[in-house]
This record gives C-alpha cells, structure tokens and sequence, in this order.
C-alpha cells in the first residue's frame, strides 16, 4: 500500500467510527428510555423469579393423575403455604388444570375458549398449570402458594363447554 492508499483507508475508517458514535449521540429521548426500560424490566423479572424461589423443606407434595373423567389427588388436605403440584395426564386427549377458588358446585363453573372462564362473577381463577394443555402422558409441576380455604381443581378439555373433571382441596392453617 503506497501513502495515499494509506491516508484513505485511514480516513474512511474514521469517517465510518464517527457516524457510528453519532448514531449513539443523536439518539432520541424515547430510544435511550426504551433501553433503559428494556434493563429495568428483565431485572424485575429476575428479581420476580428469584422472589418465587421456595425452600424444598418448606413445600407440601400433592401428586394429581388426571384420568378419564376424574382427577386423583394423593392429598385431600395439607396445611397453607408453598405446595408443590405433581400433575399427570394420563387420558389420550390434552388437558388443561386450574386451581379455582369459589362458592360455587363445580357443575357451575362455565368454561370459555377451553379454559375456566374468567369473567364469570363469583369464581376466580388463582392459577394454571400452563397457557397451554398438557399433553396426553407427560408431566408437569406446579408451585404455589395458598392460604385457607376449599379449593377446586378444575380440568377443562380444547373445544368442552363444562369441566371434563374436577376435585376438591382443602388447605388448612399450619
């Protein structure tokens, strides 16, 4: 390379550096905010899932086989506080489970879109398994905490407009 192949190659190179850091510099107001909200949010969600964090001493294990037609809790009864959910679908059809708090016979409980419907007055839905159905034969688990009271755990099926199943759980005060 002879000295003016040199000197150009020099100059595009810092032409090209400075309209990077310009790029930087003239940002807008919003861009630098996103970015920062862009941090700030995966830092909560880190935070949010490490708050969720329970001592594995502290759980109580409720096994539940959804059958056809039926779901089996090794637990009728355990005492308030982080609960761990062992949930099997052992049916040939997907299926989907909430933990439902209500007043209402589980006859009641009006299904929408496969799910329990969560506009109905006078039931409300304090978790799910997953957004999806769980596949026929696999297994997922499910922590949660609950305080007193009856639960119902209602199992829903893609297209169903009642609960294919259902089944009652007390937590108790510790």
């Amino acid at each position: 390379m002879n000295v003016i192949q040199k000197s150009l190659a020099g100059i595009s190179l810092v032409a090209l550096l400075a309209g990077c850091s310009a790029d930087v510099a003239n940002q807008s107001p919003q861009a630098k905010s996103s970015e920062a909200t862009t941090a700030e949010v995966h830092s909560d969600k880190a935070k949010t899932a490490a708050d969720k964090k329970m001592d594995r001493e502290l759980l109580s294990t409720v096994d539940i086989r959804l059958a056809d037609g039926k779901v089996e809790l090794s637990e009728s009864q355990v005492s308030s506080g982080h609960l761990e959910f062992n949930v099997t679908n052992d049916t040939t059809e997907p299926l989907h489970m909430e933990i439902v708090k209500t007043d209402f016979e589980p006859t009641r409980i009006s299904v929408k879109d496969g799910k329990v419907d969560r506009a109905q007055t006078g039931v409300e839905v304090l978790s799910e398994l997953r957004t999806e159905p769980i596949k026929p034969g696999h297994q997922e688990t499910l922590l949660e905490t609950l305080e007193p009271g009856d639960y119902t755990i209602v199992v829903t099926s893609p297209g169903q407009a009642t609960p294919v199943a259902y089944s009652t759980l007390t937590i108790q005060p510790q």
